[in-house]
């Protein structure tokens, strides 16, 4: 028979059935973390698992004890796959409001009421299409700010064609140009006139380019916007050049041409050069004015308006029969960074030289020899003979021939002259149309010969004696127009004159480095 147990400890076994069969668990005090992070775990106090009432043994109850607790997990492992997919959710909407705010953010800067974009920088030139080179060109460009706001440290940047110099006269080479707009108020229109002078060949066309730099406030970024370039067609040059000369030479023949810079416009041109490019075979000799670098580049310090100067050079030609050679001449501005190269060119220039066979064909005989140098004895004469043909299909003027004589076995007395006139002061030689009517007019194919002679060479020359004389023949057609005036042909020869051996014997008695004594030897 069971025992009755005592009433408080029948009230205390009361109790413990009902915190085993209940569903809500004990209230528990926990420490409330203020941030608990993804990989952190919690631990909480655990509760007992719920357990089947134990059989009363002799009228007593076996009581779990108040430390017998076992750990469970604050989530079970069903649950971590639910935490993760909500984080994820987390990320997911924080990555689409990062994007969504961006999109607006770009949208209110280029799209918005206050927006700062170089659509909305409008630049326009007011220049002419046509331009004089050497002329002062005057544009105006307007700048206007369609933005909302005000633009700040705006910059017109102006960029010039090769050659463009100051249009305050001083000579200056401008390849670009920055001008200072300052600040530029919403819906403000800015003109700021621009000048320059503009040089070019006639109808070249010069291209300006013309671009904005700005900034907005709060930004220290710079903005740019460029217009479409200007085009403008140079309708006269500054200058006219003209070249008269030759056009036809015999190789070997002295080419003459005189070149012509003639101002064709309203203000005086300063620092102006003019360069020349020589074919092959042109041999220069000299120029009037001299050039100012080398043999082909003259310096015009100022050429005034209306005004012209010439520049004549010289030079022979060499080369084959029927080639054509071309001079070509420039004139233009020079460079800012070397004083004696064209930076942009104003006009050019050219002609062209045929080579021809000889207009004149000179023959020398040289006691009867072709040779250009020969070998006589000391008291030997020599005869020279110089032929004169016309070898054109056309005649012949005024012809001409000239001997020059040198060398230290010329004696004037020696030389003897047939028809021609030997002037001993230049130990020259002419033969002329005063003196040898023949020479008047010389048809085609005609021919025409004279004569010197030159009896020995100078006995007291120390050396052994020569002389040379260069011979030139010349005349002048004018049935063809660009033909030189004077046709020349020039040869030179040598005459050599061999030393003679003489031997003398004499006896001293009365002078001498030796005292002499006896009778005087007969």
């Amino acid at each position: 028979m069971a025992k009755k147990l005592p009433a408080g400890k029948e009230q205390q076994l009361r109790t413990l059935r009902d915190r085993l069969y209940s569903r809500t668990p004990t209230k528990q005090t926990t420490r409330r973390h203020d941030f608990v992070g993804v990989n952190e775990r919690v631990e909480r106090p655990q509760m007992p698992p719920p357990r089947s009432p134990q059989p009363v043994r002799d009228g007593t109850i076996a009581a779990a004890s108040a430390g017998d607790t076992t750990s469970v997990p604050l989530m079970s492992q069903q649950s971590t796959p639910m935490l993760n997919g909500y984080r994820a959710k987390i990320l997911a909407t924080a990555g689409i409001f990062f994007a969504v705010a961006l999109i607006l953010s770009s949208s209110f800067l280029f799209f918005g009421q206050n927006t700062i974009s170089a659509d909305n920088i409008a630049i326009a030139v007011d220049a002419p299409r046509v331009v004089g080179g050497g002329e002062t060109l005057s544009f105006t460009v307007a700048v206007t700010n369609r933005n909302a706001v005000a633009v700040e440290s705006a910059t017109l940047i102006v960029t010039y064609p090769p050659g463009t110099q100051s249009a305050g006269g001083t000579g200056k080479e401008l390849f670009q140009e920055r001008i200072s707009l300052g600040s530029i108020a919403s819906g403000e229109v800015l003109n700021t006139p621009v000048t320059a002078k503009i040089f070019g060949e006639e109808n070249e066309e010069r291209v300006l380019t013309i671009s904005v730099e700005y900034r907005v406030a709060g930004s220290n970024a710079t903005f740019f916007k460029e217009a479409e370039p200007v085009r403008l067609r140079v309708n006269s040059s500054p200058v006219v050049l003209s070249i008269e000369g030759n056009t036809e030479v015999s190789s070997g023949q002295e080419v003459v041409l005189t070149l012509t810079i003639a101002s064709n416009t309203q203000s005086p041109l300063e620092n102006l050069l003019v360069s020349a490019e020589y074919p092959a075979g042109f041999d220069f000799s000299e120029s009037t004015p001299k050039p100012a670098k080398g043999q082909n580049v003259w310096s015009i310090d100022t050429l005034a308006v209306g005004e012209k100067e010439q520049i004549t050079l010289k030079g022979a030609m060499l080369g084959g029969s029927a080639e054509v050679r071309t001079f070509v001449f420039s004139a233009g501005v020079p460079n800012e960074r070397d004083r004696f190269a064209l930076s942009s060119v104003l006009t050019t220039a050219e002609t062209e030289v045929t080579l021809t066979d000889p207009f004149i064909e000179l023959t020398v005989h040289m006691n009867g020899s072709t040779e250009k140098t020969i070998s006589v004895s000391q008291g030997e004469s020599v005869s020279v003979s110089l032929t004169f043909k016309n070898t054109l299909a056309d005649t012949i003027y005024d012809g001409a021939i000239t001997a020059v004589l040198s060398g230290n076995g010329l004696n004037a007395n020696n030389v003897s002259v047939s028809g021609g006139f030997y002037d001993s002061s230049t130990n020259t030689i002419v033969w002329d149309s005063g003196s040898v009517p023949g020479l008047a007019e010389l048809a085609p194919g005609e021919t025409e010969t004279v004569s010197f002679s030159i009896r020995g060479a100078n006995i007291d020359a120390t050396r052994t004696p020569q002389i040379s004389y260069d011979v030139s023949v010349s005349g002048r057609r004018v049935s063809e127009s660009g033909v030189p005036q004077k046709l020349t042909n020039i040869a030179s020869r040598t005459i050599r004159f061999e030393s003679a051996v003489s031997l003398a014997s004499h006896g001293l008695y009365s002078i001498g480095p030796f005292s002499n004594s006896g009778p005087v030897p007969p």
